[in-house]
């Protein structure tokens, strides 16, 4: 961090140091500053890529939600294919109870990365919130294929003697992605303690990725 300042201190234009300098802080959830950081970050760089979408992810999490769909939406502006940033976008506005506005992006997102499970159970979550119990049920079996596939894609690597850093890789990206489905689940019902729990799990086992 202080050698990343001291390069800010020479060139005050580097919008990829203010985006570095905001994801170490993200760990340490000193959210204040990573939102300053990324601010300034998007301006230097509007086409930053990722910029609009974390920043929307620390608006989020210090509760200014107008914020957060202000720059989820600047994100998907940008980069259309973005599925990340629709995803965010897709569980905020349910958890605004939009549902129209959530399916909608959360319909994108799977379309984007049909091979990925997260889109999907969020989409079921959405359209069973909305009533319609026949897509949710179509969308959560897809999660559930999706999430056997993986297995089974674990368990050919294994067998075929691939290495641990391999597996492991892929064990944490698993254990992550099950907490964060349980955080979903657990804050849609307002049980926000027991979601920070299942929260802090996806930072322990995968602290690269943004998501946690």
């Amino acid at each position: 961090e202080r050698l990343a300042c001291q390069g800010l201190e020479l060139d005050p234009k580097r919008a990829d140091i203010e985006y570095f300098l905001a994801e170490m802080l993200i760990r340490e959830d000193r959210m204040e500053e990573v939102a300053q950081r990324l601010r300034r970050a998007v301006q230097l760089d509007p086409n930053l890529k990722g910029g609009y979408r974390l920043l929307g992810m620390a608006l989020d999490r210090l509760g200014d939600h107008n914020g957060a769909q202000e720059a989820f939406n600047a994100a998907i502006h940008q980069f259309p294919g973005d599925a990340r940033a629709r995803l965010f976008l897709g569980r905020l506005l349910l958890d605004q109870a939009h549902f129209p506005e959530a399916i909608a992006q959360l319909e994108q997102v799977c379309q984007l990365e049909p091979e990925s499970p997260n889109g999907f159970y969020v989409l079921s979550q959405a359209q069973a919130r909305a009533g319609q119990d026949e897509a949710a049920r179509k969308s959560l079996g897809t999660f559930q294929q999706l999430k056997q596939t993986e297995k089974a894609q674990d368990q050919s690597a294994r067998d075929a003697g691939q290495g641990g850093r391999y597996n492991d890789l892929r064990m944490r990206t698993f254990a992550a992605d099950f907490h964060e489905a349980m955080a979903i689940l657990l804050l849609g019902q307002g049980q926000a303690a027991r979601a920070e729990a299942h929260l802090r799990q996806v930072l322990r086992v995968a602290p690269a990725q943004p998501v946690g």
